[in-house]
């Protein structure tokens, strides 16, 4: 059972810092314009590690809990500077016709 919780939190401890690393960019690039490819990643994204985390709960598997609590806050958080991202670039775009 060690052998099962180390490689679930390893894991788990790696994925972290990888999606990490995409809501970074997200919010260090909010001022430029979104691609629909990023937005639809946290959306994606965001679905369906809420899945995961109901899943996990209903298992009552601790590790992947943590994690998908974790990576739904993440993708939370990305999804919404996405948007927000969105959300300026569809005002510069508003700006331009004029």
């Amino acid at each position: 059972m060690i052998w099962q919780e180390i490689i679930g939190w390893g894991s788990g401890l790696i994925l972290l810092p990888t999606f990490g690393v995409q809501t970074y960019r997200q919010w260090h690039e909010r001022h430029k314009h979104v691609g629909a490819t990023s937005l639809w990643f946290f959306v994606l994204a965001f679905v369906g590690t809420l899945g995961q985390l109901v899943y996990s709960t209903m298992v009552h598997n601790l590790v992947y809990i943590a994690l998908n609590g974790c990576l739904v806050v993440n993708n939370a958080i990305g999804l919404g500077i996405a948007i927000h991202r969105a959300r300026i670039a569809r005002r510069a775009d508003d700006g331009n016709d004029d």
